[in-house]
């Protein structure tokens, strides 16, 4: 029979096979006969996580935490489930817990700047971020979190030289120049997103989102016909695609059909209630519509799925002063 060295070490294997269910049968076999390991129950959470499951990944990790409380990555690690399961001021804990057990940790100041962002802290998730730079300065993965970060609050100068430098690290990554694209689109420069969103296809020739959003910057620059091409080839690749029926929804809007517009993204939204985009683009219609406790509501509910929205706060206070509302505006 194997060693129980040789079963967590097989297990490894199949994790970096990306066979996590494989992996994760072998740890419950093994936790069955050995119910303590606490190496055991941190690579059965990594397994479950991998799988979908942040519940029981979580579980498993709460465990091997106690049993072994001076495990830097096992208090990492559950802070990051904790924060996929909404519990942002648990995975704070548990990510502080990590850091003070290893301050250069690589992951923890990562994910407590994920968290902190997700707390609307817009400073401490600064400093996380940038803590983790300083020790890594040149890991492509944090560098595009931080970019999108920035670009999610709305500083997209800020964040267009740190995504090119992604670029430079990791020229193959798609994912990369679609973010350039939305960054230097949120600049006002829809021509050169264009340039960003094609390099973005050319590295994933079925990125649909990159196709919608080149779509959206063809109709920044008044091409509709070219808007629409990209909207319905991107629709062809990702059927149901939400960036492509929200803006050929928004298309509707700048064509001052509103009605239609408001119809789509009420759909949408039904169907992807966390879609804060959605959301705030039917605020937007119903705004124009003279419909403006609707469009507050729709405002607000952008803002449920996305607290750091920071446009939506300031579509909802132009709303309340239109109405007169003026103290709840500055509130």
């Amino acid at each position: 029979m194997a060693s129980l060295t040789d079963q967590i070490n097989r297990g490894v294997a199949l994790l970096q096979q990306n066979q996590p269910a494989e992996a994760a049968e072998i740890y419950r076999g093994l936790l069955r006969r050995w119910p303590d390991v606490p190496v055991a129950l941190h690579l059965l959470s990594v397994a479950s996580f991998q799988l979908g499951d942040a519940a029981g990944a979580a579980a498993s990790a709460e465990r091997a935490a106690h049993l072994n409380p001076s495990a830097a990555d096992y208090w990492s690690n559950l802070g990051r489930y904790y924060y996929s399961l909404g519990r942002l001021a648990d995975a704070a804990n548990s990510l502080n817990r990590a850091i003070a057990l290893a301050p250069s940790h690589r992951l923890a100041y990562l994910n407590l700047g994920l968290v902190r962002a997700a707390q609307t802290d817009r400073t401490a998730a600064r400093a996380a971020f940038l803590r983790h730079l300083e020790f890594h300065p040149d890991d492509p993965a944090a560098l595009h979190q931080w970019g999108t970060q920035l670009l999610d609050w709305g500083a997209a100068a800020e964040a267009v030289p740190v995504l090119c430098r992604v670029a430079e690290l990791k020229p193959d990554s798609p994912e990369t120049f679609n973010s350039l694209g939305n960054a230097v689109q949120a600049l006002g420069q829809p021509a050169e997103s264009v340039v960003y969103y094609r390099q973005a296809v050319q590295l994933k020739p079925d990125y649909a989102e990159a196709v919608a959003n080149e779509g959206a910057a063809w109709l920044a620059l008044g091409d509709k016909a070219q808007a629409v091409a990209c909207f319905e080839r991107a629709w062809a690749m990702t059927p149901g695609l939400i960036a492509a029926r929200g803006n050929l929804a928004n298309l509707a809007a700048a064509e001052g059909r509103h009605e239609e517009a408001i119809a789509v993204f009420r759909a949408i939204a039904a169907e992807s209630p966390g879609s804060a985009e959605t959301w705030h683009n039917l605020g937007n219609s119903l705004q124009e519509l003279g419909r403006h406790e609707e469009a507050i509501e729709a405002y607000r509910a952008a803002l449920g799925a996305r607290p750091s929205y920071y446009l939506v706060y300031n579509n909802i206070g132009n709303t309340l002063r239109r109405q007169g509302r003026y103290e709840e505006a500055v509130a």
